[in-house]
């Protein structure tokens, strides 16, 4: 839960803000910055914003809001850095309220930063991790392998947690609280378990598929790869907060290890091999990665999709590649419907549409073409299966509708 409250400070003749958060340490939270100048002098700003050391973006006066991930705010640290001299700034912490005060030598021009936290949804946690993703207006879900075992789960919500005691096997249909502190005890025979979370009447239902996946990852991820169209790939997608990950590879119940880091995105392919017992280390800056893999070379590659995108200023495409569409006429007036084409090679390419800088996306594969609404509810990426060449890419601003084609 975040609170604001605007100061006046007479003494110094500055407005800044009071923030108070609901610090969680262990769930994942996005934090949104806002610049606001409650001046009319604008030739001083910050140019640019660390947090705990790292800069996040290059402000400037004509933007608004950036984006910032943690799992941490407990021991924050932010150190703007000025175009101008002479600049005071304070940054206190008391009781989880974070203020940061801005003002020059005259004491006449001062900057706030508005931070709200939001969440990036419903989570198991406890022994197993998974997030879960849209699938409905009201329903959430997500699939994950699980070897024969016995695990102890809740759902997660912010800092909410919802419990029910009670020990199952395989499957279970229950009704989750937040006044329940028990964990769920999942016994699993092994194979793919699917869970799915109502989130207006709170029940969540675990199904059983005894088939083990050939392909997915293990370790910090769990992500399951799915065969797709008639090519030799398998694909998965998984929302991760910042952080670093381990995991291997399994096929057909075999580990296969890359000892490799990779900060989001392969550059190229991860050659994983059986003989290999290292692991491979994913530092991820937060967002949705999509996990590509060759069923013949067993080569991986790693793609990452931002979770927002800081434009509002037109409909594009955002993601491994970036394409605006074009949805003005010859003498500039709005057209319901966007358009444009761009050059993809041979690969799967990951993305989003956004619409004035709402995110619309449904998880769907296309391979090389197909027709799908897209949903701003929805969070997984889109892939394409992409086999090279000129792609034509249509949105209907109105409904939804997006289209992908191979241009001849």
């Amino acid at each position: 839960m975040t609170y604001e409250k605007e100061v006046y400070n007479g003494s110094f003749g500055v407005y800044y803000k009071v923030l108070i958060y609901g610090i969680n340490g262990t769930m994942i939270d996005k934090y949104t910055i806002e610049l606001k100048d409650y001046s009319t002098v604008t030739e001083l700003y910050p140019t640019d914003i660390k947090i705990n050391g790292v800069s996040i973006s290059n402000f400037k006066a004509d933007k608004k809001s950036y984006t910032y991930y943690t799992k941490d705010l407990n021991n924050i640290n932010i150190v703007p850095e000025f175009s101008k001299a002479n600049v005071k700034y304070e940054v206190t912490v008391k009781d989880n309220v974070y203020t940061l005060n801005i003002f020059d030598e005259n004491k006449y021009s001062v900057f706030t930063y508005k931070i709200t936290a939001q969440d990036f949804g419903y989570t198991v946690i406890g022994d197993v991790t998974l997030m879960l993703n849209s699938i409905s207006a009201t329903k959430v879900g997500g699939s994950v392998a699980l070897p024969k075992g016995t695990y102890r789960l809740k759902l997660a919500k912010g800092d909410i947690e919802f419990g029910y005691s009670k020990r199952v096997t395989d499957y279970c249909s229950v009704t989750l609280s937040d006044k329940y502190k028990g964990f769920i005890t999942l016994d699993t025979t092994g194979g793919t378990y699917t869970f799915q979370f109502d989130t207006k009447t709170n029940k969540l239902i675990i199904k059983h598929d005894k088939n083990m996946p050939n392909e997915y990852l293990i370790g910090d991820i769990d992500t399951i790869l799915k065969p797709v169209g008639d090519r030799p790939l398998s694909i998965g997608t998984q929302q991760l907060p910042k952080g670093t990950y381990k995991f291997k590879l399994s096929i057909g119940g075999k580990e296969y290890g890359y000892n490799k880091v990779v900060n989001d995105a392969t550059s190229g392919s991860l050659s994983m091999n059986s003989k290999y017992t290292a692991q491979v280390t994913l530092n991820a800056t937060g967002g949705m990665y999509t996990f590509v893999l060759n069923t013949e070379t067993n080569k991986l590659i790693i793609r990452h999709t931002p979770i927002d995108d800081e434009c509002t200023t037109d409909v594009h495409i955002s993601g491994t590649f970036n394409l605006v569409l074009n949805d003005k006429s010859a003498t500039g007036e709005d057209l319901t419907v966007a358009t444009g084409t761009t050059y993809l090679e041979d690969g799967c390419p990951t993305f989003k549409v956004y619409n004035y800088g709402v995110a619309y996306t449904s998880g769907a594969i296309f391979n090389n073409k197909g027709k799908r609404t897209l949903s701003s509810q929805y969070t997984t990426p889109i892939t394409l299966n992409a086999t090279g060449g000129n792609y034509k890419f249509v949105f209907d601003k109105e409904t939804g509708v997006f289209e992908v084609s191979l241009v001849e």
